[in-house]
């Protein structure tokens, strides 16, 4: 099941992994906005800078959601809910939400840029 293999990508801090589950034209982030991601390369390297800049936070769940797996982020200060919209087996977009029911539906983002 794809929540288990993305689940094992973020404990594991495995981007290789986490690679291998993103469509070649995932998106993640407001296209008009110029730290928007376009695609699998931009995804991983988003990821990679934030992990080499030792970015804090903690995976407290990822599950099943209506169009995908939903990854629940304990961030300094803050939480925050991440949607992995799914199609074909592969992520397609990377959306980014305040609340968990936002995420679970599948609603228009509350959130721009990568959270």
């Amino acid at each position: 099941m794809i929540a288990d293999e993305v689940r094992d990508a973020f404990q594991q801090r495995d981007l290789d992994a986490l690679a291998g589950l993103l469509a070649e034209d995932v998106t993640w982030g407001d296209p008009d906005n110029p730290d928007a991601c376009h695609n699998r390369a931009e995804v991983i390297a988003t990821y990679r800078r934030a992990l080499d800049v030792g970015a804090a936070g903690e995976v407290v769940s990822v599950e099943p959601g209506q169009i995908g797996v939903v990854v629940h982020l304990r961030l300094p200060g803050r939480e925050r809910w991440q949607l992995f919209v799914v199609r074909d087996c592969r992520i397609v977009e990377i959306r980014g939400y305040d609340d968990a029911d936002s995420a679970s539906s599948g609603s228009p983002e509350s959130g721009v840029g990568h959270e």
